[in-house]
């Protein structure tokens, strides 16, 4: 499982990285839980891939989002999105789950708007056990 699982995340982040080659992409430290790389915010619908890396590489937990952005203002943006991710339950069990996030993303310095702080909610549901939790991350975006 843990070989598929590799090659999964490695073919998501390719296809990812090519497809969206031409837009602005971003990186997103949460806390010390996961990173993100999106694609571009001026877009009304994007993407994130995130890699959940606080686990040894036998217990790495990955999800796909797709956001709705709502409009940019002056110093924030709100987005709400549907994720689809396999998150690891233990060192040999892996469950696939869908979460709903909702990020808050707020622009502190007017003059470097390429660097903001994310704030994320989201319920998620695991279907093995039909687990439902509540996540929350925080972190810091940088925009290339």
């Amino acid at each position: 499982m843990c070989m598929k699982f590799q090659k999964l995340v490695v073919l998501i982040l390719c296809v990812s990285l090519s497809s969206f080659g031409y837009s602005q992409i971003s990186i997103t430290s949460y806390s010390i839980y996961a990173l993100g790389i999106n694609t571009s915010k001026d877009k009304k619908i994007t993407g994130e891939l995130k890699l959940f890396l606080n686990e040894n590489v036998d217990n790495l937990g990955a999800e796909i989002n797709g956001f709705y952005n709502f409009t940019k203002h002056d110093y924030h943006r709100l987005s709400l999105g549907l994720g689809v991710g396999l998150y690891p339950t233990s060192a040999q069990i892996s469950d696939w789950g869908i979460a709903v996030p909702v990020q808050l993303e707020v622009y502190p310095l007017q003059s470097f708007k390429k660097l903001s702080f994310v704030v994320e909610i989201a319920p998620s549901c695991l279907f093995e056990d039909m687990v439902f939790s509540f996540r929350h991350l925080w972190g810091i975006r940088y925009t290339f």
